[in-house]
């Protein structure tokens, strides 16, 4: 288990900075990664607050259809070994971090499923945003009103478990030193 784990932390350290210069690449809009992050819209894209009329326009623009090609074919991949990697890596440091842990009792005796719930649920919803981008970059004529607000909610449910599932296997690092 230890292997496996150091070998996903590394990728989870690595990655981020292989998909940064991919990104890069494909202008600042996508460097930026403005689908996957709640940020100011990239002047890029537009102004205002996200609109399904403002997305299509970019990913169907003359200046900009290779932008969001390449955001769903080049991207998005690597964002898939990302999660996966982050994913697992936050699910065997909690199971391994759990059976270290001796006060309070009765943590180490938790089944190992239990360690895993919050970096499955990141995984399934970050691949689940991951799909809708590439869904959309792909086939514009997908975005709408009621796509972008699916893409908001996968987006605060993936903010939302990632963040817990590092408070846990940190919460879990500290116990392990009592």
């Amino acid at each position: 288990m230890m292997q496996a784990m150091a070998f996903c932390g590394a990728l989870a350290v690595f990655l981020p900075f292989v998909i940064s210069a991919v990104a890069g690449k494909f202008g600042k809009a996508v460097s930026e990664r403005f689908l996957e992050r709640p940020t100011e819209l990239p002047a890029e894209v537009g102004e205002g607050p996200l609109t399904a009329a403002l997305l299509r326009a970019w990913a169907t623009g003359n200046k900009t259809a290779a932008h969001a090609r390449g955001y769903a074919r080049c991207v998005m991949p690597l964002d898939l070994l990302y999660l996966v990697s982050l994913g697992l890596f936050l699910g065997l440091a909690a199971s391994y971090l759990a059976g270290l842990v001796s006060w309070p009792g009765g943590i180490a005796s938790r089944p190992d499923w239990l360690w895993w719930i919050l970096p499955v649920v990141y995984i399934a919803f970050d691949f689940a945003e991951d799909s809708l981008i590439v869904v959309l970059l792909s086939w514009p004529s997908n975005i709408t009103d009621g796509s972008l607000k699916l893409l908001s909610v996968l987006r605060f449910v993936k903010i939302a478990s990632v963040g817990a599932a590092m408070g846990v296997a940190v919460l879990l690092g500290l116990l392990s030193f009592i």
